[in-house]
């Protein structure tokens, strides 16, 4: 019996961890030099460090 409030530790302080996610959200807006927006402005997403580019599947 000695274990048990060990073991109910363990169990408790492991409930809290949660997996990394894997989606995300980009907001932003689309300006020209004059500061007026883009309409229907087609944005590429890019991972520097691996050089990955997406682009939002149908996006316009």
């Amino acid at each position: 019996m000695r274990l048990l409030p060990g073991v109910v530790l363990c169990l408790f302080s492991v409930a809290p961890l949660r997996a990394q996610t894997i989606t995300g959200t980009i907001l932003g807006e689309v300006k020209d030099s004059a500061g007026a927006f883009v309409a229907n402005a087609a944005v590429t997403v890019e991972n520097s460090a691996t050089e990955l580019a997406k682009q939002p599947p149908g996006y316009v």
